[in-house]
């Protein structure tokens, strides 16, 4: 089954910034950092932390932390530290705390940060994902195509492929993880990260993860960040509240249903076009549910040089079923007013916005919801999709997974 294992825990990442030593000595501080806002404005470039840091550990009930140590300063003095720093980890997360423990933060950008490299250019070490942020990146060839996708994940299978073929003493059937992941690099682009186009890509991006048996994907997050799903507080460069790419996670968390006592296993349904793409859910070997992402560009956004003039494009899609499908399917989508909205996102007609009811799910009365769609009984169904809109289509009506 292809799935994420169930947990009772959540679960948080503790990631340092590549140059992250720990020092023993700063008896009374838990973090000493140092900003370079030429090289990034959206947190220090170099944090020293102490001893006290570990107690960040114990703030959170009936949590898992993945905690990562450094490598990415290569040197003796380095090493030294992170070798010191280990029993304080080890203290503060016994008892059931630790989930994984990771070495290193995006080491294949250890020779090519424009935050500072620190290898050496011929330094080679596998890349362990795709995400460059160069010139040339748009929503269009970027995020909202499916073989984008395809070609950044492959990276990552080729990995979990070598792992597999290590001896089972030294790799004993781990699960696979993406344990740190987003749409750009630099913590995402305006205009392209935070717009519903990123909420299509990660849609497509995490139930591709899932095709292919990546067990979790952790999505990375920060205040400030331009791919951030929301925005905790206020602050002087972005004000509280939910983003569009939350919504592509409600998306992706519906679709799954639940993992625990109904285990989907998610099945890719090919079609001929790299800016669309299907899935299909089985339970118990049967198809329950099929989602359909269409993610050719439309743009409705005033004031945006790229706005399309004209009607939106209505796709249809066709699916031949398996035998004993028929019947009424309920249908709930993913909408917006285009691929560049970066508000006035919903699904299933809820929206999440914070002005609404501090993020909690809010029934619109504006926008469509309860459609169904009729499948024949020799199983043939069709679907209209608005572009740039996702749908899922629930064969069982009535029953919500």
């Amino acid at each position: 089954m292809r799935k994420s294992t169930p947990r009772n825990k959540h679960a948080v990442s503790v990631l340092l910034t590549t140059i992250s030593i720990f020092n023993s000595s700063l008896l009374d501080l838990a973090t000493v950092g140092i900003f370079d806002p030429e090289i990034s404005p959206d947190y220090p470039t170099t944090l020293t932390f102490g001893p006290k840091y570990f107690e960040s550990y114990h703030t959170f009930p009936d949590v898992n932390f993945v905690h990562g140590y450094n490598l990415g300063r290569n040197s003796s003095a380095a090493r030294n530290a992170l070798i010191e720093s280990v029993p304080y980890a080890c203290k503060a997360l016994r008892d059931g705390k630790l989930l994984y423990w990771e070495l290193g933060n995006e080491p294949d950008l250890y020779s090519t940060s424009a935050q500072g490299a620190v290898r050496p250019p011929n330094w080679n070490e596998r890349c362990y994902i795709d995400g460059a942020d160069e010139p040339g990146v748009t929503l269009q060839g970027t995020l909202m195509n499916h073989s984008s996708n395809v070609a950044s994940i492959a990276l990552q299978l080729n990995e979990s492929r070598l792992l597999s073929g290590l001896p089972y003493n030294i790799n004993p059937d781990l699960p696979f993880i993406l344990g740190e992941t987003n749409s750009l690099y630099n913590q995402g682009r305006p205009g392209l990260s935070n717009t519903f186009g990123a909420a299509l890509w990660g849609v497509d991006f995490n139930l591709w993860c899932a095709t292919n048996n990546i067990r979790r994907v952790h999505m990375h997050q920060g205040t400030n960040y331009r791919y951030q799903a929301w925005q905790p507080i206020d602050t002087n460069k972005v004000a509280k509240g939910t983003k569009a790419p939350y919504y592509g996670s409600i998306a992706v968390a519906s679709f799954l249903g639940d993992i625990v006592t109904a285990t989907p296993s998610i099945t890719n349904l090919p079609l001929p076009d790299e800016q669309e793409s299907a899935y299909a859910a089985y339970v118990d070997g049967k198809l329950d549910r099929i989602i359909v992402i269409n993610m050719m560009e439309y743009n409705a956004t005033a004031g945006n040089r790229y706005i399309n003039h004209y009607p939106r494009p209505i796709e249809q899609y066709r699916f031949q079923l398996p035998e004993g499908c028929h019947g009424e399917a309920e249908v709930q989508r993913l909408m917006a007013n285009g691929s560049d909205a970066i508000t006035g996102v919903s699904f299933d007609g809820y929206s999440y916005n914070w002005e609404l009811d501090n993020g909690m799910a809010v029934l619109l009365h504006n926008v469509t919801r309860g459609e169904t769609v009729t499948v024949s009984k020799g199983g043939e169904m069709s679907i209209d999709v608005p572009r740039s809109s996702a749908v899922i289509i629930r064969l069982n009506h009535g029953r919500r997974p």
